[in-house]
């Protein structure tokens, strides 16, 4: 009867190592698993959403597309718009127009295209020319479905900077004669959906650019 007890007890020990075992095997492996769901968690997701497009800033110039005043011509794809430029003689006299084709469908009439400017993609900033023999030049501004906002004339005898949304133009003054014709007031211009915001007008010289009195 001793002997049997001991095959017993023997029995017992083995049963409670082997049980044991197994449990801090089950728990390895769920700890395990905990850590690679964990940092599966903590890994940045991938979505199929797209990344937000850049905003456009472009300008496209007349004389980079034509060659000659008469022209028709493809400008630029602008999002769901397509911009051409289509030209029209009457009484010998060329004009142009720009056509946007698409989301929104508009034709803007142009005496003389020079450049559109593409800002933020939100502004379409178009240069015409009024006269060519005065050098008298026009902005007219839209906003990207193509409402007209205002327009600004100056002399494009000097050339007008962008900065942002800020416009540096230079328009003639002829309550004031000077020598070499140079008399020029330089404007700063805000562009907003409003339209054009007078900043402020130079009164004083404007060294290279000309003088006003």
């Amino acid at each position: 009867m001793i002997k049997i007890r001991e095959r017993q007890n023997n029995y017992g020990l083995l049963v409670a190592i082997l049980l044991i075992i197994v449990m801090v095997l089950i728990s390895y492996i769920a700890y395990s698993k905990g850590l690679e769901k964990s940092k599966t968690d903590s890994s940045p997701t991938t979505t199929t959403k797209e990344v937000e497009a850049k905003k456009i800033n472009k300008l496209i110039k007349f004389s980079d597309i034509c060659d000659k005043d008469e022209c028709n011509e493809n400008v630029f794809d602008y999002g769901d718009i397509n911009i051409k430029l289509e030209s029209k003689t009457q009484d010998d006299l060329i004009t142009h127009n720009l056509v946007f084709t698409g989301k929104v469908d508009k034709i803007i009439n142009l005496k003389r295209f020079v450049s559109l400017r593409i800002i933020d993609s939100e502004f379409l900033l178009i240069e015409e020319t009024l006269n060519i023999e005065t050098e008298i030049n026009t902005l007219l501004l839209y906003d990207n479905e193509l409402n007209k906002l205002d327009k600004s004339e100056f002399n494009n005898s000097l050339e007008y900077s962008l900065n942002g949304l800020e416009i540096t133009y230079f328009t003639y003054d002829d309550t004031c004669k000077t020598e070499d014709s140079k008399y020029y007031l330089k404007n700063s211009i805000l562009i907003s959906d409003k339209g054009f915001n007078l900043l402020g007008t130079s009164k004083g010289p404007l060294k290279e650019k000309g003088f006003v009195c």
